[in-house]
């Protein structure tokens, strides 16, 4: 690997690609929540793409909070 950098996904992105667009990800996510004053951004721990399995409380929770009026 060019200047030292280890592979360490099956895309073969090395290490220091995969942070520098897990926090551009991060970056991007996190603005969105400002685009509207009613959003809320929530970080779902401990919970995989499937959210809606892995932690149904918190979709739920949100789901509650929202107002249709």
């Amino acid at each position: 690997m060019p200047n030292g950098q280890s592979r360490t996904d099956d895309e073969g992105l090395p290490e220091s690609e995969l942070r520098q667009v897990e926090e551009t990800w991060h970056r991007l996510v996190l603005r969105q929540a400002t685009l509207t004053e009613e959003a809320i951004f929530v970080t779902a721990t401990e919970a995989g793409h499937s959210i809606h399995l892995d932690r149904p409380d918190l979709v739920l929770s949100a789901v509650t909070k929202l107002d249709f009026t």
